[in-house]
């Protein structure tokens, strides 16, 4: 019955460990595809943030630049304001295809596309009105502030797309760490209870070859008995092919049989899982079992006369397409006299 319930134990857990190593692999891709997400929307969210420094740096350079053209009236200043143009149109574009699902920054982002074009308008007139050397309605334009008021405006909008993005920028990134961090704990704690599995199963293994161990061990304290007592003449070993029994096959314990051995074998049997065969019933010769004699010898077995003498060879010489053997008739006694 031990060896019977070691067997099923190892079974339930080599199930369960085959169950671990699913449940690892699932989670394992489940957790891979989650934090490329979130590492992706950080990756986004940074980026729009640096998108919306840049432009505000690109829009100051470009002022700068309309002021060092309108002051010197070198054309050289207007490199920065010439490079302005394509490089803001190209942000605006990625703000907005990276902005277009958030709702809330929409407004935020057409305000702030609104001004810095009319911002860049604003310069490329006053560059224009000093190319024809028109001072005085450039000094009129620079008096009523617009500039500056469009230049704070575009700042405006800008930092506070900046700020909404930041704070999204650090739920994100909770998000991935708790995410990372769980993982962590997963794979932690899947480990362990793998290495207490492992440790488990080891020790079912080696219990179960102790148990053996000792059982060996037991057999060979009880031929060196055996020896001891000079009764291994006596002992014989069967080994039976072909067996038939019944479908509830029941073994009694044989009345003649060497009682410590029957003990061994009964034994086995019980740790085995077929106690239910093995059963402790006192059971006697019969049949075409041998015929007992005294002292515990055991003599060759009989055939009975009304049987045939080798029924298994008759069989399996049909299995084999040879001839079968005759069948052993009964031996009639002649009759002496007349009968009565």
């Amino acid at each position: 019955m031990k060896s019977k319930k070691a067997k099923t134990t190892i079974s339930i857990v080599i199930v369960a460990i085959l169950c671990l190593l699913l449940s690892t692999l699932f989670y394992s891709v489940y957790a891979n595809r989650k934090m490329f997400e979130n590492l992706k929307v950080q990756i986004d969210t940074r980026t729009v943030i640096i998108t919306l420094k840049d432009n505000l740096s690109i829009l100051l350079n470009a002022e700068t630049g309309e002021r060092g053209y309108v002051i010197t009236g070198n054309a050289n200043y207007l490199q920065p304001y010439t490079g302005a143009r394509q490089q803001l149109n190209e942000n605006m574009k990625m703000l907005d295809s990276m902005l277009h699902r958030d709702t809330n920054l929409l407004a935020e982002l057409d305000s702030l596309e609104y001004y810095v074009n009319r911002k860049m308008s604003y310069i490329e007139t006053v560059i224009n009105l000093k190319k024809i050397n028109d001072e005085k309605t450039i000094k009129a334009l620079l008096n009523t502030g617009e500039g500056k008021e469009l230049m704070d405006k575009a700042r405006a909008h800008n930092l506070t797309l900046q700020a909404a993005e930041q704070v999204l920028f650090k739920e994100r990134k909770n998000v991935a760490d708790n995410s990372i961090r769980r993982t962590q704990i997963f794979f932690l704690s899947d480990g362990v209870f793998s290495l207490l599995i492992v440790l488990f199963l080891a020790s079912v293994i080696i219990n179960e070859l102790n148990r053996r161990a000792k059982h060996e061990k037991k057999l060979k304290d009880y031929t060196v008995e055996l020896q001891r007592k000079n009764e291994v003449s006596r002992v014989r070993a069967l080994i039976l092919l072909d067996m038939m029994g019944s479908k509830n096959l029941e073994l009694g314990r044989d009345t003649m049989s060497t009682r410590w051995l029957q003990d061994i074998v009964w034994q086995t049997a019980k740790e085995a899982g077929y106690g239910k065969v093995f059963v402790e019933r006192p059971e006697g010769v019969g049949g075409d079992d041998p015929r007992a004699a005294h002292d515990g010898d055991v003599r060759q077995p009989r055939h009975r006369r009304d049987r045939p003498a080798d029924r298994h060879a008759e069989r399996d010489g049909n299995d084999r397409n040879t001839p079968p053997r005759r069948r052993a008739r009964p031996h009639r006694r002649p009759h002496h006299g007349r009968r009565s």
